[in-house]
């Protein structure tokens, strides 16, 4: 019975883990002057429609989590996608995504 309350703890634990680090990236405002927005410990497994973002897709990602990020084309996570390395992944100069999900 003991072991019970332990389980659940560490079930939780791994349920809601993050990506350790920031994600940062680009999108331009209503006057098309650059905006930069950062993602710091983002949780993995879910899909987040960027913040920041009011009528243009982002562009120029830097993934500086633990966790690889799939960029997705639309809020929506559809279209198409790029895969961003842990740590070093930037996402390529012709990129444009609305949304993002991090892999632990």
């Amino acid at each position: 019975m003991a072991l019970t309350p332990l389980f659940l703890a560490l079930a939780n634990a791994t349920l809601s883990s993050a990506a350790v680090g920031e994600f940062e990236y680009s999108a331009l405002n209503l006057n098309n002057t650059e905006i930069r927005d950062t993602l710091i410990d983002p949780d993995s497994g879910e899909f987040i429609a960027l913040p920041a973002l009011l009528n243009t897709p982002a562009f120029r990602a830097r993934n500086r989590t633990t966790s690889t990020a799939t960029l997705y084309q639309t809020a929506d996570c559809e279209g198409d996608t790029w895969e961003l390395r842990p740590l070093i992944g930037r996402s390529p100069l012709l990129a444009r995504f609305r949304a993002v999900v991090f892999h632990y």
